[in-house]
């Protein structure tokens, strides 16, 4: 028979076990999915980040580049556009082929190219030249063919006095 106080020790050490036990990751994915449908962008947000806590160094470049795709946008949805541009950078730079799918999807595009943008204006505002231009890189990853990447880069260029990159851009 175990004496009382060490089964009162087994069961709360039992009882910490279970809590830490990671969930699947095809679960937190799909969680996260069906809070981002229903509009619970917080709640989305949290269980794409739990896949990123708990999965993050073991996952394969295509999964960790979904989990930053809808990382981003539930940030973007929330109005984080900075933020949601850091994610979605993530996203491309683990998966190149996503930004295909991004441009093939209305409100996903819609979302990514705000992002990038407004990132992009952010960081050249603040003098961040770099950042700037490499948030416009990545909007034409997503749109080669709009001009406001190819301004926002050149500007920078020329703010930095790299006049022969300016000019080729």
């Amino acid at each position: 028979m175990i004496p009382f106080r060490r089964f009162g020790i087994l069961l709360v050490t039992l009882a910490g076990f279970v809590i830490a036990q990671n969930v699947p990751l095809d679960a937190l994915l799909r969680g996260g999915r069906i809070h981002f449908q229903g509009g619970r962008y917080d709640r989305a947000r949290e269980q794409f980040q739990k896949a990123l806590d708990q999965y993050g160094t073991t996952a394969d470049n295509v999964t960790l580049g979904n989990i930053h795709l809808w990382l981003g946008l539930c940030e973007a949805q929330l109005n984080r556009l900075s933020v949601a541009a850091e994610h979605f950078s993530l996203a491309l730079k683990n998966d190149s082929s996503l930004a295909e799918h991004i441009a093939r999807d209305e409100q996903q595009d819609y979302w990514v190219w705000n992002a990038f943008i407004t990132a992009s204006r952010e960081k050249y505002a603040t003098g961040d030249y770099e950042n700037a231009i490499n948030y416009a890189r990545a909007a034409l990853k997503i749109h080669p063919d709009r001009s406001q990447p190819y301004s926002i880069i050149a500007n920078a260029y020329s703010t930095m006095g790299k006049y022969e990159d300016m000019l080729t851009t």
